[in-house]
């Protein structure tokens, strides 16, 4: 479920011309919540609770992952940072 939406900018090396690019972009927030938060089976990639996906809405390329994952303290956050 689509919980939020935003523009923002963000910056990301294009590898296919080693180049950086700053670009306006329309994001996602997507919610990925377990039906039975007691039933660990059911995360997403074994995370614990809610997990947030940002996407780009056009392409819905993943841009932002976080969450928490079992065994690991804190909050586990993954960006795509270069695209090719």
């Amino acid at each position: 479920m689509v919980s939020e939406v935003r523009q923002v900018t963000r910056s990301l090396t294009e590898l296919r011309h080693d180049r950086e690019r700053t670009l306006q972009v329309r994001e996602l927030r997507l919610r990925i919540i377990p039906a039975d938060p007691d039933n660990a089976d059911e995360g997403f990639l074994d995370m614990e609770g809610e997990t947030e996906l940002w996407i780009e809405a056009e392409s819905k390329t993943p841009l932002l992952l976080s969450g928490k994952a079992p065994k690991i303290p804190g909050r586990i956050k993954l960006e795509l940072f270069e695209i090719g």
